[in-house]
């Protein structure tokens, strides 16, 4: 390991020997300035950074400490320090509704696949084709799963094979309505 460096396992916290620097924490002689609305404004030494940042009532934030020369903007260091990290990427799950599915079984399903969605998940929804004529079987019943669910999430774009449907669900957000999601023309 080079010396001075530190080792950072994936999924620990950041520690302060591995959090963003700040203002005069910041070591770098020369760093790339962008300012606080996203428009670079070149290389520039620390201290110059710094003057401009006080100037305009900001702080100095280091975004990328590897680059050469580091990387900083101009923001407010508690805008930053609020910033929850990068969400998680949801849980996927694959529902099977067969076409001959009975009522019962379909409900049970479609209660099973809305908690589902609810709980923020991305649900994958298969309906297995037989053969050319239950092609329109298995659309009708894809239709109807869209119908079950338009409440509670936002269709994607049906995939055709051979054999089988497939529609992927992703949860709705709260406060968005049916008027924000995209029509499917399914």
């Amino acid at each position: 390991m080079i010396s001075g460096a530190v080792s950072v396992v994936r999924g620990q916290k950041r520690t302060s020997a591995n959090r963003l620097r700040v203002n005069r924490e910041i070591s770098a002689l020369r760093v790339f300035l962008v300012g606080a609305d996203g428009v670079p404004e070149g290389e520039v030494t620390r201290e110059e950074a710094l003057l401009r940042a006080s100037a305009r009532g900001y702080d100095l934030i280091e975004v990328q400490p590897g680059a050469n020369p580091p990387v900083c903007r101009l923001g407010k260091w508690a805008d930053t320090a609020a910033v929850s990290p990068p969400p998680v990427e949801a849980e996927q799950r694959t529902l099977w509704v067969p076409v001959g599915c009975t009522q019962t079984d379909f409900r049970l399903k479609i209660a099973h696949g809305r908690r589902f969605l609810t709980e923020g998940g991305v649900l994958e929804v298969v309906v297995p084709v037989e053969g050319s004529r239950d092609q329109a079987a298995a659309e009708q019943v894809l239709r109807k799963v869209v119908e079950a669910f338009s409440d509670c999430a936002r269709p994607g774009a049906v995939k055709r094979s051979k054999t089988e449907l497939t529609m992927v669900f992703s949860p709705v957000t709260s406060g968005e309505t049916r008027a924000d999601r995209p029509d499917t023309g399914e």
